[in-house]
This record gives structure tokens, sequence and C-alpha cells, in this order.
């Protein structure tokens, strides 16, 4: 009876330190941290890779047609609509599409950390999508920011922004 009373506890033990824990892979921690906790935008984030965006600017014909989510820091935000948005990390900036206009991002979002999901997109944009772009609010672009690459956007399928 003794012996069935240690099992007991020791099971017991074991199911309460296994179920609090969490098991999850090393970037899998970094995504669930930065996804978990913010207001979401779009389709809801799935599995997908969570690539670096340095990563993604050193090597983009890797991630082309991939369905991947960066994060960063939300530089700018289209002031009309809110359709876009401009993701900082580190040297790096990117333009983020809302996937056919089909969601819009809250205006005043910039400065906010952001995890986007959805693909790369490796076309230059047009002169005309720069100058309008600009008119909504894309200084970088009017300035001509030299981290900000002319040839990659990303085409945003959902998008998770930190309440903080």
């Amino acid at each position: 009876m003794r012996n069935a009373w240690y099992l007991f506890l020791t099971c017991l033990i074991s199911v309460s330190v296994l179920g609090a824990t969490p098991v999850l892979g090393g970037s899998q921690d970094q995504k669930a941290a930065g996804a978990s906790s913010g207001q979401r935008y779009g389709k809801e984030l799935t599995d997908a890779k969570l690539v670096p965006v340095q990563e993604v600017f050193e090597h983009p014909e890797s991630y082309q047609g991939k369905t991947i989510q960066l994060e960063g820091t939300i530089l700018e935000v289209c002031q009309k609509q809110g359709c876009w948005l401009t993701l900082g990390s580190g040297d790096k900036h990117l333009m983020v599409d809302m996937s056919d206009h089909t969601f819009f991002v809250p205006k005043d979002s910039s400065g906010r950390h952001v995890v986007v999901e959805g693909l790369l997109v490796m076309e230059p944009m047009s002169k005309e999508e720069i100058e309008h772009r600009a008119s909504e609010g894309a200084a970088t672009l009017k300035q001509g920011d030299k981290h900000l690459s002319p040839k990659l956007s990303f085409d945003a399928k959902g998008v998770v922004i930190s309440s903080k």
C-alpha cells in the first residue's frame, strides 16, 4: 500500500510539472512570445517559420513564394487607410502591404512591435508606386532611405501588433 501511495504521489507531481511547462522549440518560443500578446489583423497566424529580416535581405530567393513570419518594429504606417506599414529590424526596413487591402492596421501603430505573416515579393516598386506611398506618409521613400529595399516587399496575410 505504501508503494502505491508513493507511485501515485510521483505521478501527480510529474503530471503537474509537465503540464505547467510548455513544450516549444527555440524559435517557436520567440514566435509565441511575439504573437500571443497583441491585437490581430487579417488572418490568424500559423506555425510558419519565423525568419530574421536580415536573412530575408541576404537570401530573398530562399523565401520567395513561401509563407513566413517576420518580426520587428513598425516604423511607418499608411496615414490614409493603414493598408501598409514599414517594418524595421536593425538597419533593414521592409515595406509590408496588407494583402489586397482586405484588412488594415491602426494608423497610430508606429513604434510598436509587430509579427507579420505572408509572402515575400521580389518585384521593384515603380516610380508611381513610390510617389503614391510617399503621399500616404512614407517619409522613408521620400528621403530615399538607404535601409529600405525598393526591390523587396511583403504581402501580409496576418499581422499581430503588440499591445504595449
